[in-house]
C-alpha cells in the first residue's frame, strides 16, 4: 500500500500556519522581556538611590556618634559585679 501524500497547497498552508504561530508566541515572548527590561532599569535607579541613603546614615551616624565612643577597650561592668561590692 502507498501513503497518502499530501497536496503541497495544504502541506504549505500547514507550515505556513505553524510559522504564524511560532511568531505570534516570539513576538508574546519579545514583549514580556521589554516589560521586564523596563521593570529592571527602575528598580536599578531605585537600588542605586537606596545605596545612597545607606551610605548618607553611615556617614552622618560617623559625625554624630564620638569615636571613642565606637571603640570602647572596657566592656560595661556586670551585674554581679555590682551586688557583690559591699556598700559603702
Amino acid at each position: 500500500m502507498q501513503a497518502p501524500t499530501q497536496d503541497p497547497d495544504s502541506r504549505r498552508a500547514r507550515q505556513y500556519h505553524q510559522l504564524h504561530t511560532q511568531l505570534e508566541r516570539l513576538q508574546r515572548n519579545i514583549e514580556n522581556l521589554k516589560a521586564n527590561s523596563e521593570a529592571a532599569a527602575e528598580q536599578v535607579d531605585a537600588t542605586r538611590r537606596l545605596g545612597i541613603v545607606h551610605a548618607s546614615m553611615f556617614m552622618a551616624a560617623g559625625k554624630v556618634m564620638p569615636h571613642a565612643a565606637l571603640h570602647q577597650s572596657s566592656p560595661p561592668p556586670s551585674s554581679s559585679s555590682a551586688a557583690a561590692a559591699p556598700p559603702s
